[in-house]
């Protein structure tokens, strides 16, 4: 190799005026490009135009390495990367000795994915022990996606301090802060790269994703709103954006979002699960099986659509057809966990109790936590008159526990007051689809996002009530309390009744620990449990309602905190004043901003 050939560029794109300086090998022929006019095309971002010559050129033969290799670096910046691995590995068997070719191509085998070739080829050419900061750069990529984070986390901690400019590090070492959870520090990189370049759409999506990750809905639409005004058609903006929509239950903007994906991309895996998932959840089963076969006619071991179908067949009472649904999914994922609660629901809903107890064997060793199973377990024992097999909680009625805002505020009622204002202006909705509320308003479940004194105040109280509540809690030997979510999540509503409004009996399978606080009681008038709220181990339209299930009820006041486990049935007892009922609930969740179930991933 000539000397000039030494000092290659360390940028394709940098050093591509330093390509003139290479000798060229290539034969004198019409169909082969010029590097000169590769190189100036890059230099004016004229990517396109250059990738067509390269197209009308890639079957040329040549012993020039330079010239593969800028066709390599070409196709790669236009994401084709079969044809930029064939000219990356035309280059290396041509000049094997090139760092900046060994370099390239280990670094399009990590954008494949192939993280064993790129390792292979770094071990080949003795670079796996290199200082360079390229070289970290590369292991750090190739190790985060071997998900080997800690060496993935040393390697780019060395590429950091190297103060190199090195291409992409800073929206890299974000993309491996999303996966180890750290958030809120990732946004601060991306926040670093926009600083530089504004109108970065991929940056900007990330951050969007960290942001809804973190529940700041708010700050995640408005960037995914800044793209969609650049690309009206970037099909993840239009999805993230029905997610936040859907976690915010504004599932007429939602639908919309997930409807334009659908114009676009027809097959859209996402948009159609989430459409089933709508579907389902508002009760429209036969929308939902639609949609779910849509997904299944592309890809017929989809699992995310089987089990919508299976769940689908439960609610439309066609135990027979879910049941099948779900042991197919089963042969193909023994651990599924969403395969198992439908069997259970089927088994427990036609009496077959053999099959229950099995099925709910296998579930509660896979996920003995599971809020199904916390729901069911102590309703099954009554009815079989056997022994609570729940690992998670022992008799739920035993873990209800009230409290009161006035051993917590100064002044409760200018507390309450400001609350009750600031839930009049969240948007509600008048006896929501899919919800079991009946006669009266339902806001969104958007409180806790506010950041106004009184919602950190609540939130703070809240706080203090389950930490009183654990240590009461504390002598039991149950997953429930041994097991607390760490960090936790709050997710609140507030509940307007009128007049004869109910809430039915339901429990909460997405929360932990679930509460109400009472914002406004109404005077009883003909009975003491008008208004009052009614806990059970019997709900919906469960087998065993004719027993004797046994029942708590609780007359609250002005200012109560009730707090009890999700899986827990209870429900509101109307009342015959025309006083407003009002009350906050909220759920604890996973501070990771995971729903605990749900059908489709």
């Amino acid at each position: 190799m000539e000397d000039n050939k030494k000092k290659f560029l360390k940028s394709p794109i940098k050093g591509i005026k330093k390509l003139e300086n290479f000798k060229s090998n290539i034969q004198t022929k019409q169909d082969i490009p010029s590097k000169e006019e590769l190189s100036d095309l890059l230099l004016q971002g004229e990517n396109k135009k250059a990738y067509d010559i390269v197209l009308r050129s890639r079957q040329i033969k040549t012993d020039d390495s330079r010239l593969y290799f800028l066709m390599g670096i070409i196709c790669k910046i236009n994401k084709d990367y079969n044809w930029a691995k064939k000219f990356l590995v035309d280059a290396y068997r041509i000049e094997p000795e090139e760092k900046r070719i060994v370099y390239e191509l280990a670094g399009l085998y990590t954008d494949c994915k192939e993280y064993d070739e790129a390792l292979n080829l770094l071990e080949k050419n003795l670079l796996l022990e290199s200082k360079e900061t390229e070289i970290h750069n590369i292991l750090a990529l190739i190790y985060m996606g071997k998900d080997n984070l800690d060496v993935a986390k040393q390697n780019f901690i060395k590429v950091l301090r190297s103060r190199s400019d090195v291409p992409n590090i800073f929206f890299n070492y974000a993309i491996f802060l999303n996966k180890i959870n750290k958030h809120r520090i990732a946004i601060k990189y991306y926040k670093k790269i926009l600083l530089r370049d504004e109108e970065n759409i991929d940056v900007k999506f990330n951050l969007s994703l960290s942001y809804i990750v973190l529940n700041k809905y708010e700050e995640a639409k408005k960037g995914l709103e800044e793209i969609l005004a650049i690309d009206p058609f970037h099909i993840g903006g239009l999805i993230n954006i029905g997610i936040i929509c859907l976690r915010r239950r504004e599932t007429d903007k939602a639908l919309e979002a997930f409807n334009k994906v659908i114009s676009i991309d027809e097959n859209n895996h996402s948009a159609l699960v989430n459409l089933a998932n709508i579907s389902h959840s508002n009760g429209i089963f036969e929308d939902a099986i639609h949609f779910a076969n849509k997904i299944l006619a592309n890809d017929q071991d989809n699992i995310d659509a089987q089990n919508i179908l299976a769940g689908s067949f439960y609610e439309l009472s066609q135990y027979k057809k879910s049941i099948q649904c779900s042991k197919k999914i089963l042969q193909r994922d023994e651990f599924n966990v969403h395969a198992l609660m439908n069997l259970i629901n089927n088994y427990f809903v036609v009496e077959d109790y053999e099959n229950l107890d099995s099925y709910s064997s296998q579930l509660r060793e896979i996920d003995p936590c599971n809020p199904l199973l916390a729901s069911l377990d102590p309703l099954v024992s009554i009815i079989n008159g056997k022994k609570n097999k729940s690992l998670f909680i022992d008799n739920p009625l035993d873990y209800i526990k009230e409290f009161n805002l006035n051993d917590y505020s100064e002044d409760a009622n200018t507390l309450i007051s400001k609350i009750i204002a600031l839930s009049r202006s969240i948007t509600s909705e008048y006896n929501p689809q899919g919800k079991t509320t009946i006669g009266g308003l339902q806001t969104l479940p958007t409180i806790f996002d506010s950041n106004s004194n009184e919602i950190n105040t609540l939130e703070t109280i809240i706080r203090n009530c389950i930490k009183t509540y654990i240590e009461t809690l504390n002598h039991k030997d149950t997953l429930f309390i041994n097991r607390w979510p760490n960090p936790f999540e709050i997710q609140g509503w507030t509940v307007f009744l009128e007049k004869l409004g109910m809430q039915k009996s339901h429990n909460h399978l997405s929360g932990w620990m679930s509460g109400v606080i009472y914002l406004k009681v109404p005077r009883i008038k003909n009975s003491e449990n008008e208004g009052a709220i009614e806990f059970s181990l019997h709900g919906y339209d469960y087998p065993g309602k004719d027993l004797n299930t046994p029942k708590k009820v609780l007359q609250p006041s002005v200012g109560s905190v009730v707090l009890f486990p999700s899986s827990l049935f209870h429900k509101t007892i109307p009342f015959n004043s025309n006083e407003e009922r009002i009350s906050l609930a909220f759920d604890v969740l996973s501070g990771h901003g995971g729903r605990r179930i749900d059908l489709g991933n």
